[in-house]
C-alpha cells in the first residue's frame, strides 16, 4: 500500500539506518464510540494488509472518513497509543503514522508527548542482525517528526516549536530527523534557527543532508567506473544559503 508516508522517512537499525517499521496488527481498541471504532479499526487493518489495492483503497476511505470526525479521531487515537503496552512496537507505529495521515493541528501534544518518552533500554536479543527494539522506538518517535513537518508546512507554529526541541535529542537519528523534518516543511524561520543551531557543532553536517531521487544518483556500471550509468545532478542543498 502506498501511504502518505515519506519514502525517506528514516529507518536504523542495531547495525546502522536499514530498519524498517513493520505494518501494525489489526483489533486496536480506538474508541468506545462504535462507529469510530470501526472506521479507526478498518484504517489499522488497511496498514497491516499493505501491499494490495484494496487496501490502499480502504485506507483513503477510512482516512476520509476519520477526518469528518476531526475533533474526536485525534483525541482517541492518543488515547489508544498511551494504552498499548511497550511492547507492541508495530501497533504504536500504525497510530502514529494514523495520526500523519490525518494532519491533525490538535495531535500536536499528542507527538510531543510521543518524543519527549525516553527510548527504554535495548531488549533484543540481536539486535545488530535481528529486531532492536531501540530501532523500534527510534521509527515511531521519527514517524511523529514526520507528522509534526506536515503540520508545521500547514501553519503550526506549536509544532514548529517541538521540532525545534529534538534538536536537543540525546539520539543522533531524532535530531538527523528533526532537520529533515524542517528541511520538509519549508518554514523559512524554523530553517534559518535551525542552521544558527547546528552551524559549527559536530551535527552541521545534518545541514547537507537531503533528499536524491534514484534517477539522480550515479550508478556503478561493470567496467568498475562509479559515476557512469546514471544521473550526475545533485539538487541543490536545502540548506544553501
Amino acid at each position: 500500500m502506498t501511504s502518505e508516508q515519506s519514502p525517506d522517512t528514516p529507518q536504523l537499525g542495531g547495525g546502522g539506518d536499514m530498519f524498517t517499521a513493520g505494518p501494525a496488527a489489526a483489533g486496536i481498541v480506538v474508541s468506545r464510540d462504535d462507529a469510530l471504532n470501526t472506521v479507526a479499526s478498518e484504517a489499522l487493518t488497511a496498514l497491516a494488509s499493505a501491499g494490495s489495492d484494496d487496501a490502499e483503497r480502504n485506507y483513503q476511505r477510512a482516512l476520509a472518513a476519520l477526518r469528518e470526525r476531526d475533533s474526536q479521531a485525534g483525541p482517541s487515537l492518543a488515547d489508544a497509543y498511551r494504552r498499548l503496552d511497550e511492547d507492541r512496537y508495530q501497533e504504536r507505529w500504525a497510530v502514529v503514522q494514523l495520526v500523519t495521515d490525518l494532519r491533525t493541528p490538535a495531535a500536536v501534544d499528542f507527538l510531543a508527548d510521543v518524543l519527549a518518552e525516553p527510548i527504554p533500554e535495548e531488549h533484543g536479543s540481536d539486535p545488530v542482525h535481528g529486531l532492536s527494539t531501540v530501532a523500534e522506538e527510534v521509527v515511531i518517535r521519527t514517524t511523529a517528526l514526520e507528522a509534526l513537518s506536515r503540520l508545521i508546512a500547514g501553519g503550526s507554529p506549536e509544532a514548529a516549536a517541538v521540532v525545534y526541541r529534538q534538536l536537543d535529542s540525546d539520539v543522533r537519528s531524532i535530531r538527523r530527523a528533526a532537520v529533515q523534518a524542517a528541511t520538509d516543511a519549508a518554514d523559512a524561520d524554523l530553517v534559518r534557527r535551525v542552521r544558527e543551531r547546528l552551524t559549527g557543532t559536530d551535527d552541521e553536517w545534518m545541514l547537507r543532508v537531503r533528499r536524491v531521487g534514484v534517477g539522480s544518483v550515479p550508478q556503478p556500471n561493470p567496467d568498475g567506473d562509479p559515476h557512469a550509468g546514471g544521473g550526475t545532478t545533485i539538487p541543490p542543498e536545502p540548506f544553501s544559503k
